[in-house]
């Protein structure tokens, strides 16, 4: 969605700045969303309830993965975006 929000902003190919500002705009709309799941799968992380230790695991791999999804959202593509499209002098021998 990031870069979806990027394309909108500066056509097909977004130009860096572009792509952070859309992080930034994006930042509450993906936390909110990440923060109402982790929540809703608390109480079958903390084991409350009766069967949750079945679940248990479960609850606690998808918030993990719901923490680290939401980083590489948010930091780690735009970076790597960036590091990618930027163009670098090129040495001569």
């Amino acid at each position: 969605m990031v870069f979806a929000r990027a394309r909108q902003l500066d056509g097909n190919h977004p130009r860096p700045p572009s792509v952070v500002f859309a992080a930034h705009q994006r930042l509450r709309p993906i936390l909110m969303t990440m923060l109402a799941d982790v929540f809703g799968f608390l109480p079958l992380a903390i084991g409350i309830g009766r069967g949750t230790e079945l679940l248990q695991p479960l609850a606690i791999s998808v918030m993990g993965g719901l923490a680290l999804g939401t980083v590489m959202t948010l930091w780690s593509a735009p970076v790597l975006y960036v590091a990618w499209t930027t163009k670098r002098p090129k040495i001569c021998n």
